[in-house]
């Protein structure tokens, strides 16, 4: 694995640790138009918006602010089932950066990896030892030790002005090397990637709502059908009259089931609205032994 996917994977488990017990508030979704919020309830440590309108996305909050733009709908364009990022191509849709973070960020190891390789490479040239010896102690001590763009550029100022007098056929390291990308920027990457993960998931536990819903509403108009129904057959039909005993009756519907999800064709219970002068009324399920039709 190389330094860089190194890198990538502790800012992920960094990112991770801090939104696990993060919950997701969606405050506008209608296509392409989204906002959505992420915070451990409501707290402003590693909160961050996700915004998306036609063409763009914009992450903001704790962990930085960033603009990209390439698709109609940016969710299409990072979405990720395996929290994976492509931050070289990423950082080619970039707008607008975090004031702080920015989008490269010095990196001082690089640094000092590129200066001894530039080194090594000179002294490979220089046939004298007393001026190797003499220039790796300058290097050691003045042009090595930088942290930040800003150090590096000064070191080799001062070295150019002050070592006129050593011939570097190749000329300086450059500074340009030692850049990386920022690691608010990965940071806030993998936050868009996991946030994204979160809304489709939201959305696909509301299909699977939805589609259970409307099973369940299938099967209660597929059993409502097969109760209403005036089968051929049947020894009554809805709607007609008949005995219960010394009362009499309306057929309401016959019930194939047998009240515990069983199926009964050939001897279903019957439903009676009992309407009777001398009875308080009610309704029951008989079967038809227990009925007779009534003129």
């Amino acid at each position: 694995m190389s330094k860089q996917n190194q890198r990538e994977d502790q800012i992920k488990a960094e990112l991770l640790r801090a939104v696990a017990n993060h919950s997701m508030q969606i405050i506008n979704d209608d296509k392409e138009h989204r906002f959505l919020r992420f915070s451990n309830n409501g707290s402003s440590n590693y909160h961050f918006d996700i915004v998306t309108y036609p063409g763009h996305l914009v992450i903001s909050g704790d962990i930085g602010t960033y603009v990209f733009a390439r698709l109609n709908d940016m969710f299409e364009f990072f979405r990720s089932d395996e929290m994976k990022i492509n931050v070289g191509y990423y950082s080619e849709k970039l707008k607008s950066v975090s004031k702080f973070g920015g989008e490269n960020e010095f990196c001082d190891k690089l640094w000092r990896s590129n200066v001894i390789e530039w080194f090594n490479h000179w002294e490979e040239n220089e046939s004298s030892e007393s001026i190797k010896r003499e220039v790796w102690e300058r290097v050691k001590n003045e042009m090595i030790p930088a942290y930040s763009k800003s150090d590096a550029e000064l070191n080799l100022i001062n070295w150019q002005s002050e070592h006129l007098h050593i011939n570097f056929e190749d000329g300086l390291p450059a500074v340009h090397h030692a850049m990386q990308s920022s690691s608010q920027l990965i940071l806030c990457l993998f936050a868009i990637v996991w946030g994204i993960q979160q809304y489709d998931k939201h959305h696909a536990n509301l299909m699977e709502k939805r589609q259970r819903l409307a099973d369940e509403r299938e099967q209660r108009d597929r059993l409502y059908t097969i109760y209403r129904e005036d089968v051929e057959g049947a020894p009554f039909k809805i709607g007609q009259f008949v005995k219960v005993g010394k009362e009499k009756g309306i057929v309401q519907f016959l019930d194939y089931s047998g009240g515990c999800g069983e199926s009964y064709p050939d001897d279903p219970m019957i439903s009676v609205d009992v309407d009777d002068a001398y009875s308080e009324g009610g309704q029951g399920m008989f079967w038809k032994e227990e009925l007779e039709a009534f003129e």
